[in-house]
């Protein structure tokens, strides 16, 4: 009896305005359920930060390795702040592990929301299409 590792990645873009739209909606979606003034300071930061050059990724997609990631931390619901992240290692579809800058980090999946970089390769192929 073979197992096989069944990986699901997100599909590529097709509409980056699309995907812009979508990302807004998800921060807004996050910082509307527990408002106070230090998640309303997150949210501006998080909109700046993540709209224009990263993508919503859903938890029940897998994560593309080499690629730079950021997240926004839910473990504490009053204070929920956009983390630098960065470079994948691996994703095993319950928890990611990233390079930051001097170490390797481990993140379960369930307490965060992720973003994942838009290639250079990605914004030309939706401006080809």
């Amino acid at each position: 009896m073979k197992k096989t590792i069944r990986t699901s990645y997100q599909p590529n873009i097709s509409d980056l305005e699309k995907e812009k739209q979508i990302c807004i909606d998800v921060i807004e979606n996050i910082y509307q359920l527990h408002k106070n003034e230090a998640n309303e300071n997150n949210k501006e930061y998080a909109l700046a930060c993540l709209a224009d050059t990263y993508r919503y990724v859903p938890n029940k997609f897998q994560l593309i390795p080499g690629r730079y990631v950021r997240y926004i931390d839910m473990s504490n619901y009053t204070d929920m702040k956009v983390k630098l992240g960065g470079f994948l290692i691996s994703d095993n579809g319950y928890s990611i592990v990233y390079k930051s800058e001097r170490r390797l980090v481990k993140l379960n999946k369930k307490h965060c929301i992720l973003f994942m970089s838009i290639t250079y390769n990605e914004q030309i192929r939706c401006a080809i299409e």
